[in-house]
């Protein structure tokens, strides 16, 4: 089967660690399983596993918004106290 993300690789069934990247802040993702492509690494998962992935990436979304938010209001309540 054909890649559907860059049209150029093989899907490949195996399970790996996916490495997700969100506003700088990056988690592994274990052992999921899926069709990986030989050429540009990208998965689809199988739909057990894709349930998983979702459900993973929006709880790192929503801990990564909530950090950054509380570093910006950290990083405002420091520049309202300091004297000029």
């Amino acid at each position: 089967m054909t890649c559907p993300y860059c049209g150029r690789g093989t899907l490949v069934r195996d399970t790996r660690d996916i490495p997700y990247v969100y506003r700088g802040e990056s988690v592994l993702i274990e052992k999921v399983t899926g069709r990986f492509c030989d050429a540009c690494n990208e998965v689809v998962p199988d739909d057990m596993d894709a349930q998983r992935l979702i459900k993973t990436m929006l709880k790192f979304n929503k801990k990564v918004d909530i950090e950054k938010q509380c570093a910006c209001v950290m990083c405002a309540q420091n520049k309202e106290g300091t004297p000029e």
